[in-house]
């Protein structure tokens, strides 16, 4: 059937009208923007074809000059209102890269009538009121936003919301406009709109119009409300930016309901803007932050986004100890100060204040798991005892031999119970004042996770996947419940609900008679138990993330990622998570957003649970080390010289693998670059230079404004660019200064040499051509967002990917844009070519070729969603390149097909080299790696102390970096 314009007819159980711009199901009214009516008409004009993405834009928005993002919105939008979903579509579905249809049966409204009728008196002025996502902030693109966060000074004021506004779901971010005649701070104020624009939009709470259709529409004098309402947008945010002679800026912000024209939120934030890149990040996440978090309607708390702590804040003094094994051990509190076991064999009394000791316990074997502390008696299990201890003098009160495989777990409320589980296949239950026996039950498999107490029940759960509750009085199993896999942890609830983790990455939650509530798959192993905190579930992963899930349904509130595995269980202090992690870090955790408010770095694993006592914050490494900090912050007390030293990675090979010849130690590397015999790194204020054979170092560049790029070697010239705008050029042999370029914006790309030129992208999505010799600016052509790779120069032209969603093709003698492809996501990592392909990899995890001539696509290969941050490696016909999604692929080159991938893990995200028949990569898994070329079978690797950031093989010698703060070298 076909509709005209403003007929009313039915799709599926909606009765859709035209003419009142509203859809009515069943009493229920929900308005829609005349445009977005307009693109719900288009497509029920012809229901059974699908309908290109080009032909509705010709048609809903016709001169209008718009991007895809558009439609795009206005479809997601649409399928809010509608109660659609993109993956299972009952109305709308996508053809992807193409256009749309209707999946919904469309038929006339008298046929409607004819089963029943429909109301059909709306009125048509009525306003609509939607009800907002009930879930907080997802993870930001922001791991760097996260990492800019630590160390920096910020401060907000305001922050003002109506109290019975209507929270918008799709918003335009205006230009920011700079208070000044500076055309620094215009470029600052520009940057910052970008960068607001991008978060917001990552955010997942707001559709959100592209920036160059906004600055598009501004540029024409269109007022806000006007560009709102051509966007079909619901508010627009707008701000303007004052700045002091000290170095400092005054954001004052707005967010304002167009369809009403009454302000929503307000807020003023300060910055300090010398840092321009941390203050441009800092100051779009808190708005970001506030807009999330300020609809009143929202039944989830939120947080004093103006009371979060500085990450530097030092409120007294804190202390280490070090014992003399590795700690796995929970630091357990007593009445004198806490209890922390240790390999060594020794249990430790510590004063909390000062970490001195008190007394020790030389225990019947290693000290693993956390002791039990019931009045002056703490309890504690070996691998085959259980003991009790006067906490008083640390003398022992009675031992009990038993193989244990699990923690004891103690009841002291009600009968008054040891429980613990052993390798016999038992869970016993023990008399606390002298060990013996008070009951058994026999298990399918063996105890080995904690078990859990609540309301005079055990919670046990075996390694076969059998998960028992077990009355503590009589020892009777109540419920024994199968699940999918060995239980990795359990919670029990003072409700007589549980929640269970499983070793193949599911999560339960239980009745107490046994009948599954819910379960939800969190696609990674799981080896810790969760956490039950106001309603809400947290939960580590083995693949780095801290999941928050609302108890009731599953519903997933927010992600945090580290590095590694999440090595302990949470602790929960106010509005902070404190937890470990693999990687060697603590992290503080912001409880409602799940960002990252501080980390801090030790010398091993971290997997017990952090404590909270006296206004510290104690925890331990798996090195010995037991920390005790200001549980505002890491204290800056500590010297980072004491640090232990990484040493050499080790090797894990099934045959010869490589040697290694010298390291040295540079603070805070991130790229390094080979030329003429020497090496030549860019750390965050300077540039280096040493001998590639022996590592001596030759000469060192510092500046103030800190180095942003990669250094390249441009024929008789090194050349990196800084996070001012500033491009420098130095002498290889002596590090003096030949020349400096201002560009005006950060040059974070890549710099590219060719011929007498050098191509460099900046923040500000410009691509600049400096000449070699002098610095002079020959041209620069705005593209659209930041550039952040660098460029690849093919034929007569220079081929860029652009944050945009674009690749561009500019003609080397003068910038002209030759041609511009749609690349459908922000295109990151450097470009290479193959022939006369141009290939780039996406922050969304596709892999693109285009032809560099016509800009036409050749193929697109996908890893499913997440990022491609470095340049690819084309070589023999193939394409190798690392991703976030843990793997490194090989593809066809000319046709995208996959020959083999290899797994790691944790995110993949180096440049990939090879040597002789060997690929060789390195992943955050604190693994580099040496695979076959043709078959991706592993030969070799190298385990090493911190994550692989970069890796450059030339000759036989590899070099690679670490996120610490060293430089290594091997002969292959």
């Amino acid at each position: 059937m076909k509709v005209s314009d403003d007929s009313p007819f039915l799709l599926g159980d909606w009765t859709v009208r035209p003419r009142e711009n509203c859809i009515v199901r069943e009493g229920e009214t929900s308005n829609l923007e005349p445009k977005l009516m307009e693109v719900l008409v288009f497509l029920a004009s012809e229901p059974s074809r699908i309908h290109l993405r080009q032909e509705i834009l010709d048609s809903v928005w016709r001169d209008t000059f718009i991007t895809d993002e558009v439609l795009t919105n206005a479809v997601w939008e649409l399928r809010r209102a509608l109660g659609d979903h993109a993956r299972e579509p009952q109305y709308i579905k996508t053809i992807p890269r193409k256009g749309y249809g209707l999946v919904a049966p469309v038929e006339p409204f008298e046929a409607a009538t004819d089963m029943g009728g429909v109301e059909s008196s709306i009125p048509p002025e009525q306003d609509a009121v939607f009800d907002p996502p009930r879930k907080l902030l997802r993870p930001l693109l922001g791991l760097v936003v996260a990492m800019l966060l630590v160390g920096m000074f910020w401060w907000v004021r305001g922050g003002r919301v109506a109290e019975d506004s209507s929270w918008p779901h799709s918003i335009v971010v205006l230009p920011i406009e700079a208070l000044s005649d500076d055309p620094v701070h215009q470029l600052f104020a520009d940057a910052l709109t970008d960068t607001l624009t991008a978060e917001l939009a990552a955010s997942g709470e707001f559709g959100v119009s592209s920036r160059s259709t906004v600055f598009e529409l501004a540029r024409a004098g269109l007022p806000a409300t006007e560009i709102a309402r051509q966007l079909g947008a619901e508010a627009f945010l707008e701000g303007t930016l004052s700045f002091s002679p000290t170095g400092r800026a005054r954001l004052s912000s707005q967010l304002i309901d167009r369809r009403r024209d009454r302000h929503l939120w307000a807020g003023v934030l300060e910055d300090d803007v010398r840092d321009s890149l941390g203050a441009e990040r800092r100051l779009s996440r808190r708005i970001t932050l506030n807009l999330v978090h300020a609809d009143p309607r929202r039944d989830t708390p939120s947080a004093d986004l103006d009371k979060v702590p500085s990450p530097l804040q030092d409120e007294g003094e804190g202390w280490r100890v070090r014992t003399g094994g590795e700690v796995w051990s929970d630091p357990t509190p007593f009445e004198a100060g806490l209890l922390v076991g240790s390999d060594d064999h020794y249990l430790y009394a510590l004063e909390s204040g000062t970490g001195a000791e008190l007394w020790r316990y030389q225990a019947p074997g290693a000290v693993r798991d956390a002791v039990q502390v019931a009045g002056a008696v703490a309890y504690l299990a070996t691998y085959d005892y259980a003991a009790a201890i006067d906490t008083t003098t640390g003398s022992e009160l009675w031992r009990r031999r038993l193989p244990l495989t699990s923690p004891l777990a103690y009841s002291w409320v009600g009968p008054e119970t040891l429980v613990v589980g052993s390798f016999d296949q038992h869970v016993y239950g023990l008399d606390p004042r002298d060990g013996e026996t008070r009951w058994r039950v026999s298990t399918e498999g063996e105890a080995h996770v904690p078990i859990s107490v609540a309301e005079n029940r055990a919670l046990v759960g075996t390694d076969r996947g059998e998960v028992i509750l077990i009355d503590l009085a009589t020892g009777r199993a109540e419920t024994r419940v199968a699940v999918d896999s060995a239980v990795a942890g359990v919670a029990l609830t003072a409700e007589g609900d549980s929640f269970v983790a499983t070793s193949r990455g599911f999560l339960y939650r239980l009745a107490r008679d046994g009948t599954e509530r819910w379960r939800r798959s969190l696609e990674s192993r799981l080896g810790i138990a969760p956490l039950l905190h106001h309603g809400v579930l947290y939960q580590g992963t083995g693949d780095g993330r801290i999941l928050a899930l609302d108890a009731v349904d599953g519903t997933l509130l927010w992600t945090f990622t580290a590095r590694d595995a999440i090595g302990s269980r949470p602790t929960i202090d106010g509005d902070r998570l404190f937890v470990g992690s693999l990687d060697q870090n603590l992290y503080a955790i912001d409880l409602v957003s799940g960002t990252e408010l501080w980390h801090f770095p030790t010398g091993g694993w971290v997997v017990d649970r952090p404590l909270l006592l006296d206004g510290l914050l104690i925890f331990a490494s798996l090195d010995g080390v037991i920390y005790a900090l200001p549980s505002s912050g890491p204290a800056t007390r500590f010297d980072p010289a004491e640090w232990p030293d990484p040493g050499a990675p080790r090797l894990v090979a099934s045959g010869t693998g490589p040697k290694l010849l010298w390291k040295r130690e540079i603070h805070s590397p991130t790229r390094v670059r080979f030329a003429d015999g020497n090496l030549f790194v860019t750390t965050e204020d300077s540039v280096l230079a040493f001998d590639a054979e022996r590592g001596d170092p030759l000469w060192t560049v510092a500046v103030a404004d800190g180095f942003a790029s990669a250094p390249v070697f441009a024929t008789d010239r090194v050349v990196a660019g800084s996070r001012q705008g500033t491009l420098r050029a130095l002498d290889p042999q002596s590090g003096a200064e030949l020349w400096r370029s201002q560009l005006g914006a950060e040059t974070s790309a890549l710099p590219v040499a060719s011929g007498d030129r050098i191509y460099l992208g900046d923040r500000l999505g410009r691509l600049n051509a400096i000449d070699r010799q002098s610095g002079e600016l020959l041209w620069s052509t705005l593209t659209e967002l930041f550039i952040n790779g660098g460029a690849l120069i093919l034929k007569d032209r220079v081929v860029v990917g652009s944050c945009g969603e674009s690749i561009w093709a500019l003609g080397i003698p003068n910038g002209k844009a030759l041609w511009k492809t749609h690349a459908g996501e922000c295109v990151v990592s450097d470009g290479v070519g193959f022939g006369n392909t141009a290939i780039f990899g996406t922050s969304h995890g596709d892999l693109l070729a285009v032809d560099v001539d016509t800009g036409a696509r050749r193929w697109t290969f996908n890893t499913g969603g997440e990022d491609i941050w470095y340049r690819p490696l084309v070589m023999e016909n193939r394409v190798f390149f690392g991703s976030g999604d843990y793997n490194v692929y090989s593809l066809d080159a000319a046709t995208g097909r996959e020959l083999w991938r290899f797994h790691t893990a944790n995110r993949a995200l180096t440049e990939i080299a090879t040597y002789a028949e060997l690929v060789l990569f390195g992943s955050h898994d604190r693994h580099l790696y040496a695979v076959e070329r043709d078959s991706g079978e592993e030969r070799w690797r190298l385990e090493t102390t911190r994550r692989v950031e970069f890796l450059l093989v030339v000759g036989d010698r590899l070099y690679f970096l670490g996120d610490d703060k060293y430089l290594f070298a091997y002969r292959l």
